[in-house]
């Protein structure tokens, strides 16, 4: 399946032309697929989920004028189509504050940067910020668990869409813990899996079973469970070093 379509191709290269001309002085370092696209996920009904990093410009830093997101999505109804593209992008601030602080979507989107044919931009800092690979090796497992563990919780909902993703964190979370690493898209078994509970085509008792068999293989005892996360300071400053 083609990811992008020209259609789609040209929106998002109108949304990165705006955040230009509205920021003539900010820098996109790094563009790419998320959600079921960068998955492996979607379907041809699926929207496009595209992130991410740019660096503010170094006046409406030392003015504390900085912008941390910039968001402009064409989505205009209550549900996503297929011809709707949710465009964000983070400052390498936020961005890094959220890595720090051990967000799911941070990690992700960190991990996205090792598939090139989801990304639509990168240059020369993205290679920076790849290098720290290792030092992300101790990355704190507890919000993917939290996830997993609080959606088996909320199983009366039967809401299918919301337990597709909690099986889907509960493996990113056991490869992290295997290989120190987020593989995309997913495993073919993995995805196969993860479809057919998106799809409804798996019981409710059996997802959790699936969930927590996963979670299960996780011994967090025995996992160098670091919370922080000490090299980001370092990766700013080299970025910076490195743009001026």
């Amino acid at each position: 399946m083609e990811l992008l379509n020209q259609e789609t191709n040209n929106t998002w290269q109108e949304k990165v032309k705006e955040f230009s001309i509205k920021n003539p002085d900010y820098k996109i370092i790094y563009l790419t697929l998320t959600g079921s696209k960068l998955y492996g996920l979607d379907t041809l009904e699926s929207d496009t989920d595209i992130k991410g990093i740019f660096i503010p410009s170094k006046k409406d830093l030392l003015l504390q004028k900085a912008i941390n997101v910039y968001s402009a999505n064409t989505q205009n109804k209550t549900k996503n189509t297929n011809k709707d593209v949710d465009f964000t992008l983070f400052s390498i601030h936020h961005f890094l504050n959220k890595l720090e602080n051990q967000k799911t979507h941070a990690i992700e989107i960190f991990y996205s940067m090792f598939r090139e044919d989801t990304i639509l931009i990168q240059t020369q800092e993205v290679s920076i910020i790849k290098n720290y690979k290792s030092s992300l090796a101790n990355i704190n497992l507890d919000p993917f668990i939290k996830c997993g563990d609080s959606i088996i919780k909320k199983c009366k909902l039967n809401n299918f869409k919301l337990f597709s993703h909690a099986l889907r964190l509960s493996y990113h979370a056991l490869e992290l813990y295997q290989n120190n690493f987020i593989t995309f898209p997913l495993k073919n078994e993995w995805r196969n899996n993860v479809m057919q509970v998106k799809n409804g085509e798996v019981k409710l008792i059996d997802i959790i079973k699936m969930i927590q068999a996963n979670l299960d293989k996780i011994k967090t005892d025995n996992y160098q469970n670091d919370n922080s996360i000490t090299f980001i300071d370092e990766l700013l400053l080299s970025i910076y070093e490195f743009d001026t």
